[in-house]
């Protein structure tokens, strides 16, 4: 990373330069099955992991995207590429590169958005992110909506460093071309190109590749016990291992399997899977996400909608119950009436006989 500074009388700007070592562009027409979810994965992943930049690394991993249903005749998402960075026979290696962020489409604003890929890029860390109108980037080839792209550096002046393998450039050659230029391109450009979603990878140290177990928590390498006596086990075990978590961060309750509905309440998209709720967070996962980070904060405004709607509807049949009057008391019974007459006139005749 290299930063310069410009200063003027009143201010002091900071501009930054950031580029990702070994970071290259690959063209999808290289003899491969020219898809660019593959071909953008594989852009992000080789200056970290080594991924080899060739056509038999896109086809072979495309192969797994069409025969496991991540991918379809219309196309992938950044759900598939997110689900074969963690879960496919070709995932990641979690000695070698990790997945630093996943936000899906649709799910923040584009400004945020823009925060969150500059600080991913100024960290060192690659990006995968989707165009919904990638015709509008000035190199791209005419006519192509959704496509995949990645990003590996940021410059305060020339914008953000992509890898784009359905450019001019690409196509120049015919399917014959294999890595190809990379380009820079304003935040202004991308946000015509609508951008939308991001992946952050970034390379895993061999310190940070150490799994850490939080203090006052127990590990048997297959179950984590939390100081509460709470388990947290498989998948959800392995995230907390490999990340920097807080200790007081204690499971609330074990897994919790989620076989119809959708595991967030906040999110029914999502659908089915398991879920495991903290004290500051809850994890989740499903068959095309793998585990990820659950956005409680969404839940939590659906679940407190659905408790004033609840509340509202029981305040209602209590105000229909008191406005209902008291049913009428039944009809006495002649014969029961006459009986208890009776009665009274034989206590009477007792009365005077023990007088």
């Amino acid at each position: 990373m290299t930063a310069t500074v410009a200063t003027t009388a009143t201010t002091t700007v900071q501009k930054v330069h950031v580029e990702v070592p070994g970071f290259q562009a690959f063209g999808e027409f290289h003899g491969s099955n020219k898809d660019c979810s593959a071909d953008a994965e594989l852009m992000a992943r080789h200056p970290l992991d080594g991924s080899p930049l060739e056509a038999a690394t896109l086809n072979l991993w495309w192969g797994e995207y069409w025969n496991t249903g991540h991918h379809t005749s219309g196309g992938a998402t950044l759900d598939h590429i997110y689900w074969h960075l963690t879960g496919s026979a070709h995932k990641l290696d979690p000695s070698k590169a990790r997945v630093a962020k996943y936000i899906g489409t649709d799910k923040i604003a584009l400004a945020q958005l823009r925060a969150e890929i500059i600080a991913a890029l100024v960290k060192g860390q690659t990006v995968i992110t989707y165009l919904g109108k990638a015709l509008a980037l000035p190199d791209n080839e005419h006519g192509v909506y959704g496509h995949f792209v990645a990003l590996g550096g940021v410059d305060s002046d020339q914008g953000y460093l992509v890898g784009n393998g359905d450019t001019t450039d690409a196509l120049g050659g015919h399917g014959s071309i294999g890595i190809i230029p990379t380009h820079w391109h304003s935040w202004n450009q991308l946000a015509a190109a609508e951008i939308n979603g991001m992946i952050a990878l970034e390379k895993v140290s061999m310190v940070a590749n150490v799994n850490t177990i939080p203090a006052g928590w127990k590990d048997d390498g297959k179950t984590l016990v939390a100081p509460n006596g709470v388990p947290v086990v498989k998948g959800f075990r392995d995230y907390v291992l490999s990340h920097t978590w807080d200790a007081n961060n204690w499971p609330l309750a074990a897994e919790q399997v989620v076989s119809s509905g959708s595991i967030e309440p906040g999110n029914v998209a999502i659908g089915s899977g398991s879920r495991q709720d903290f004290r500051l967070t809850s994890l989740g996962w499903t068959e095309s996400r793998n585990v990820y980070v659950i956005y409680v904060g969404q839940d939590i405004r659906a679940l407190t909608a659905q408790l004033a709607a609840a509340n509202a509807h029981v305040a209602q049949l209590e105000v229909q119950l008191a406005s209902t009057p008291a049913p009428a008391p039944p009809p006495a019974d002649p014969k029961a009436t006459e009986a208890l007459a009776a009665l009274v006139e034989l206590a009477k005749a007792l009365k005077l006989i023990a007088a």
